[in-house]
């Protein structure tokens, strides 16, 4: 007899997808480090521009458009001095302008989203006295994204089959 498996055994776990940001953006070639070792906690919002009209037709209904979007990303975490993505975010939070311009890199449910990104809102340390250090970033989309199909290895590198 075959096994039934429950509708939860196919849902996707946030452990399963893959964050990377370019921590060299001034640099003669990228270095992507990942985003997954210091952050435990991830929230993805499109922030999208919605236009609504009620026509006089419509009977006082309205309809909506989706005409725009303001993608970020935020992910909090533990402050880990030895990463290299706290390190980079260590160096950049008190300064404005272009040192806070990079890339993502995203892999999740067999997709590859990339885009040029600003990282604002950073925010290291706070807490209790015996906890340690968060972090917190809001990475925000600077343009459309390019989405592809694919998956991210752990160096942040498309996987080619």
């Amino acid at each position: 007899m075959a096994q039934t498996l429950p509708k939860v055994a196919g849902v996707e776990l946030n452990h399963e997808v893959k964050a990377f940001i370019n921590t060299t953006p001034s640099g003669p070639t990228a270095t992507y480090s990942s985003l997954c070792n210091a952050f435990k906690n991830t929230t993805t919002a499109l922030n999208e521009k919605v236009y609504s009209a009620s026509y006089l037709s419509d009977g006082g209904y309205s309809s909506s458009a989706v005409t725009g979007f303001a993608p970020t990303v935020t992910l909090q975490g533990d402050f880990m001095a030895a990463d290299p993505v706290c390190a980079y975010l260590d160096k950049v939070q008190w300064t404005p302008g272009a040192a806070r311009v990079t890339d993502l890199k995203l892999g999740r449910n067999g997709q590859i989203i990339t885009c040029p990104v600003t990282l604002t809102q950073i925010s290291i340390a706070g807490g209790e006295s015996t906890d340690p250090n968060a972090v917190t970033i809001v990475i925000s989309m600077n343009g459309k994204p390019t989405v592809e199909e694919g998956k991210l290895d752990d160096d942040g590198e498309k996987i080619t089959v």
